[in-house]
């Protein structure tokens, strides 16, 4: 008998630490983006904000930053009119020299705590700088790494309140010579620090792109610096590249519960051109765990008994289409059902995973398992996570709907 398990999944890396499937325990103190320092030439102009000639209110051409505020709601209420107004006039972009990260200067967007008690209830506030990139469009995908270094401060309001980074990736049509998008629209979210912190993102950008642009948005109301805002051409990864949801990105410490199964759920993404012969996952569980299923996209090929007692499992992921290898998303992810004899304590346990094709070989990633005391509560029939619903994984064996 088939059993339809339902697996909570999100795409937002955000989302799918607040809704993992299993169970992960989370030391935030481990998490963060990567601290890189840009090697090779900076596309971006005035990333440093250096310059009698540099503005934040520069035009719309490339190299010039620009920059406004913005109230998000219905433009036709009358009664937020004025209010805009007040936003237009108070929130300021400029370019300072107070504490700067490097340098004389830094970029300032600063929305003032004055704003909260005019209007109510306080709608959405964005006050945000752009810029442009023009890059050479290439026949395959092409790879780049935008580092900055922030810091700032939050002002309480009871709105959304966080620094964002936006990504468009654009082509210009020839018939309308209007710019359209290549892909989806990147979104990150940072929070701010009193002391200067350096953050860095990869973007694969899809070929015939011919101009990135970005944004840096401050929502709420604070005050955001800038400084040392880098765009660098990148190489692009050879192979195919797996990760463990999400528990790479965290602390790398899946938390299982006691006597019960878990799901381990592996994304994918390959940079270049995707080429598989006979590709495989392979999971090596540690002494007291064993797979109790799978999900049938990734059929289990064999087990096999390592010399420490623990089990090799290899999966088959050539049943997958290209797209679940272009981008990490949950819903084309490998999933596996695992169950531990262990009982609850502070020890953890190593496991490894990596992909295999012939005869290469990928990175072996680790992480840890740790047992934890099972809540006990009423299963619900049904349960569909609210940040996405109607993917499902089907698993193979009838056991495994038994035991969840």
């Amino acid at each position: 008998m088939r059993i339809t398990l339902i697996a909570l999944l999100c795409c937002a890396g955000w989302l799918q630490a607040a809704f993992e499937s299993g169970g992960v325990s989370i030391d935030f103190s481990l998490y963060g983006p990567k601290k890189v320092q840009p090697a090779g030439e900076n596309l971006l102009a005035h990333g440093s904000f250096e310059g009698a000639e540099v503005t934040l209110s520069g035009g719309s051409g490339p190299g010039q930053w620009r920059g406004h505020a913005h109230v998000h709601g219905a433009t036709n209420v009358p009664e937020l009119a004025s209010f805009r107004q007040e936003v237009l006039t108070k929130s300021q972009r400029r370019i300072v020299s107070e504490n700067p990260a490097a340098g004389q200067n830094c970029a300032a967007i600063l929305t003032p705590e004055t704003l909260r008690e005019l209007f109510k209830p306080l709608p959405m506030i964005s006050n945000k700088i752009s810029q442009f990139v023009a890059i050479t469009p290439s026949e395959q995908a092409s790879k780049y790494r935008l580092s900055f270094q922030t810091r700032g401060r939050h002002y309480q309001a009871p709105i959304l309140s966080t620094l964002s980074v936006f990504v468009a990736m654009d082509k210009k049509s020839p018939e309308t010579g209007r710019y359209a998008q290549t892909k989806e629209t990147a979104q990150h979210r940072f929070t701010l620090d009193n002391e200067w912190q350096t953050h860095s993102i990869e973007l694969l950008v899809p070929p015939g792109s011919e101009r990135l642009d970005f944004t840096f948005a401050l929502y709420g109301l604070g005050e955001c610096y800038l400084d040392e805002i880098a765009l660098v051409a990148q190489e692009l990864s050879s192979g195919i590249e797996v990760r463990l949801h999400p528990a790479q990105e965290l602390d790398q410490l899946y938390a299982l519960g006691e006597g019960l199964p878990g799901s381990l759920n592996f994304t994918f993404q390959c940079e270049g051109e995707l080429q598989r012969k006979a590709l495989q996952l392979l999971v090596a569980l540690p002494p007291g765990f064993t797979l109790v299923d799978q999900r049938d996209l990734n059929p289990l090929l064999d087990s096999t008994t390592l010399p420490d007692g623990g089990t090799l499992c290899r999966f088959n992921l050539q049943r997958f289409p290209k797209v679940a290898f272009k981008d990490c998303y949950l819903h084309h992810a490998a999933a596996i059902l695992v169950k531990s004899s262990h009982t609850a304590s502070d020890r953890l346990y190593p496991a490894q995973y990596w992909l295999e094709d012939g005869d290469w070989q990928g990175t072996k990633k680790n992480f840890n398992f740790q047992i934890i005391s099972a809540v006990q509560a009423e299963r619900p029939k049904r349960f569909r996570s609210a940040a996405m619903v109607g993917h499902e994984f089907t698993y193979t064996a009838g056991g495994a709907g038994n035991q969840a």
